[in-house]
């Protein structure tokens, strides 16, 4: 599976262009296997603990080997923002879980 994403992102790139200059794709099948197929067994392995981090390193993966013409595209803040949003994520359901709590012992003091 991960030859399939390298080969389709190298077609998809290069049949891409802006302004008249082509996008392309440098192929690392090594990298994809790791990238895809590594750190997504290791998020199983884990039961989810390192999804977020399997998930930015196959952003990371797919936009760094991306160029615009002759210049490479590079990922900078892509682990903080995506540790960001999981941070966020993890205390809405926190804050979802205790109300949840908060409820039902209320709803049981008063008898309801």
């Amino acid at each position: 599976m991960p030859w399939l994403v390298v080969r389709s992102r190298m077609f998809a790139m290069r049949m891409t262009s802006w302004r008249g200059i082509r996008f392309g794709f440098r192929k690392d099948y090594l990298g994809a296997y790791g990238a895809l197929l590594g750190w997504m067994v290791l998020a199983v392995v884990t039961f989810g603990f390192m999804l977020p981090y399997a998930a930015c390193k196959r952003y990371e993966f797919i936009v760094n080997r991306t160029r615009f013409g002759p210049r490479p595209l590079i990922v900078i803040r892509g682990r903080a923002v995506l540790q960001d949003r999981v941070r966020r994520r993890g205390m809405a359901f926190v804050l979802m879980f205790v109300a949840g709590l908060l409820a039902t012992w209320l709803a049981s003091a008063l008898g309801a």
